[in-house]
């Protein structure tokens, strides 16, 4: 997966955590490319998952400061991403890298927060620097 024009936000430090999270992504999916094994793949999923976590939390933080009237629904949003990733998860040690597993990975998770990035993120980036004057370009 490649970072792309459709993913920047014109935030520098934003950009900087978005592009961590695609290649957290994907060292995942080079990891089950490559066979690496169930220890290699599910390492490489945890990094991914803790990342992605560590980041919704300063996120919210910042929505916090910055007053979003919304922070509630995206902070549900990561909730329910965070649930989809430790079901995935539960799954994969049950599992190993199955064709289910490795659907969910390459079709679910990237393509939700794909479209978190993409959309979501840039919804909030609008309302937050709108109201301090400061739309990023």
């Amino acid at each position: 997966m490649d970072w792309g024009e459709k993913l920047a936000t014109g935030v520098p430090e934003l950009d900087d955590r978005h592009r961590e999270l695609v290649e957290r992504i994907n060292t995942v999916l080079e990891s089950i490319d490559q066979l690496r094994g169930q220890e290699a793949i599910g390492a490489a999923l945890d990094e991914f998952g803790g990342c992605a976590i560590e980041y919704f939390r300063e996120e919210e933080a910042f929505l916090r400061s910055g007053a979003y009237p919304d922070y509630c629904r995206h902070r549900d949003l990561h909730d329910g991403f965070v649930r989809e990733f430790q079901e995935m998860r539960d799954r994969f040690d049950i599992e190993g890298p199955s064709l289910l597993v490795v659907s969910m990975v390459q079709h679910g998770l990237i393509k939700w927060l794909l479209d978190h990035i993409a959309e979501t993120d840039k919804e909030w980036l609008t309302a937050v620097y709108q109201k301090d004057d400061m739309v990023p370009a």
